[in-house]
C-alpha cells in the first residue's frame, strides 16, 4: 500500500492511500479534533471518522492534476503510468489548486525558501518549451494544475518574476494562445474584463510580452500576498465538490448540471444573493456565446473560518466566435442544449428552478443587460482588442438584448 500525507494551512489533516480496492482518504486525529463535521478538504468529505473511498476521493484528486496529453506527457517523462493517480500526485503534488500540500507518506512539506529569479528571456524559452515540458515541471519546480491547455506557472515578487522552486507557492498563470484558436488571448482578457465591468467578481487578467510571445496573465485567486509571504487559499471546483470525474465535466457525458450546482452553492455558501451571482454568470456565458461553461470552470472557496465563499469568474471566452466550434451547451439551462436557442423565458425557468423568485431573476437579467454595451466599450479600450472580436460581441449582444 503507498501512502500519501495531505497537508493544509501547516497541519496534517489527511492520508490518501492507494490500497488495494482503490483510493482512500482518513483524517488525522488532529484534523478530527479541530475540524470535525468541516468540508475541510471537499464539501463532498466533511471531516469524519470513517475513512472516504469511491467517487468522492477519485474526483477531488483527479481533479487536481491536469488532463489529456498534459497528463500523459508528465507521467512519461516521470516513468509514472497515466492512470496512476497516486503516482503523479507524488509528483506534483507539492503545489496544487487550491490550499493542499501532497507528499509521500511521513515526508515533511516543503520548506518555504527563497523563489529563484528569472529574467524575460528564461521565460519565452520555458514557454516555448511546453509542448516539452508541460506546466514547466522540472526536477526543481513541482506543481499542478487541472485542464487541457497548455500553461506556466509563475511567482511575481517585488522583484520581479521567479520560478516556484524551494516550496514557494506559484502566484501567475501564464497562458501562451491556443494554437487553433486565433486571438484566444485576446478573447478571454476581453471576456474577462467585461465580466469585471458588469460587477461580477472576476479573476485579474493582463495581456503581456515575454520577448516575441504574447500571453495572458491570470493572477491567482487562490494566492494572498501577505506581510509574511504567500498564503495559500483552498479551493475546490464543482465536479470535485459534487464527486464528478474530470473526464465527465460536460453533462452531456454524465458530467453536472446547472440545478446541480446551484444545490450544492445553496447548501454550503451563506451569502444571500450566491444563486443571483450564479444567475449573472449563466448569463454571461449565454451572451458571450461560451458554450464551454462546465463544473470545473465553477469554483468555492474555503476561508479559515469555515466560510465558504463563490470563487470569481474565470475561464471566460466567447467560444462561438470560432465558426467550427460546438455550439452545445457544456451545461443545459432548462431543456435547452444550444447557446444559440437559449430564451429570456428559459433563463427565468432555470433561475426559477433553484428557488430564486421569478420576478427577482428577471429583474437582475434586465439590469445586467443593460449594462452589456457600456461593459464592452470600457473592457475594448482597456485592452485595445481586435475589431472584428469586438463587433462580433457588440452584434451578439445586441441580438441577445433584442431577444430578451
Amino acid at each position: 500500500m503507498r501512502r500519501l500525507d495531505v497537508h493544509l494551512q501547516g497541519l496534517l489533516v489527511a492520508h490518501l492511500d492507494d490500497t488495494r480496492s482503490g483510493l482512500r482518504l482518513s483524517y488525522t486525529a488532529e484534523a478530527l479534533d479541530q475540524f470535525g463535521g468541516w468540508p475541510l478538504i471537499s464539501v463532498s468529505m466533511p471531516v469524519n471518522r470513517s475513512s472516504y473511498r469511491g467517487s468522492a476521493v477519485n474526483a477531488f484528486f483527479e481533479g487536481l492534476l491536469p488532463e489529456g496529453e498534459i497528463r500523459q506527457m508528465i507521467a512519461y517523462d516521470f516513468s509514472v503510468p497515466v492512470d496512476d493517480t497516486v503516482g503523479i500526485l507524488e509528483v506534483l503534488g507539492a503545489d496544487c489548486a487550491g490550499a493542499l500540500i501532497i507528499v509521500p507518506g511521513e515526508t515533511a512539506p516543503p520548506t518555504v525558501g527563497i523563489a529563484t529569479p528569472i529574467d524575460e528571456a528564461a521565460i519565452a524559452e520555458r514557454i516555448r518549451r511546453l509542448p516539452q515540458e508541460p506546466l514547466g515541471v522540472d526536477s526543481q519546480v513541482r506543481l499542478s494544475l487541472a485542464g487541457m491547455h497548455h500553461k506556466l506557472l509563475l511567482t511575481r515578487a517585488a522583484t520581479g518574476w521567479a520560478l516556484p522552486t524551494y516550496g514557494v507557492p506559484s502566484t501567475h498563470i501564464i497562458k501562451p494562445a491556443i494554437p487553433f484558436m486565433g486571438n484566444s488571448i485576446q478573447n478571454e482578457a476581453l471576456s474577462m474584463r467585461i465580466a469585471s465591468h458588469l460587477g461580477i467578481d472576476t479573476a485579474t487578467v493582463e495581456i503581456a510580452r515575454f520577448e516575441d510571445i504574447e500571453v495572458l496573465i491570470v493572477t491567482r485567486y487562490d494566492r494572498n500576498q501577505t506581510s509574511k509571504g504567500i498564503d495559500r487559499i483552498h479551493q475546490e471546483d464543482l465536479c470535485q465538490a459534487l464527486a464528478i470525474a474530470p473526464r465527465k465535466k460536460y453533462q452531456s457525458s454524465g458530467g453536472p448540471s446547472l440545478g446541480a450546482c446551484a444545490s450544492i452553492i445553496r447548501r454550503w455558501v451563506r451569502e444571500p444573493e450566491v444563486l443571483l451571482d450564479l444567475l449573472d454568470r449563466v448569463l454571461l456565458n449565454v451572451v458571450l456565446g461560451n458554450a464551454d461553461a462546465h463544473g470545473k470552470n465553477i469554483s468555492l472557496l474555503h476561508h479559515r473560518s469555515g466560510r465558504l465563499c463563490m470563487a470569481p469568474a474565470y475561464d471566460l471566452m466567447t467560444t462561438t466566435f470560432y465558426p467550427n466550434t460546438t455550439r452545445e451547451l457544456a451545461m443545459t439551462i432548462g431543456d435547452v442544449t444550444l447557446i444559440n436557442e437559449v430564451t429570456l423565458e428559459t433563463l427565468i425557468h432555470e433561475a426559477a428552478s433553484w428557488g430564486l423568485d421569478e420576478n427577482f431573476a428577471a429583474c437582475r437579467v434586465s439590469a445586467l443587460l443593460e449594462k452589456l454595451a457600456s461593459a464592452l466599450d470600457s473592457a475594448a479600450s482597456e485592452l485595445d482588442s481586435p475589431p472584428a472580436l469586438v463587433d462580433f460581441l457588440a452584434s451578439r449582444f445586441a441580438t441577445v438584448r433584442d431577444r430578451y
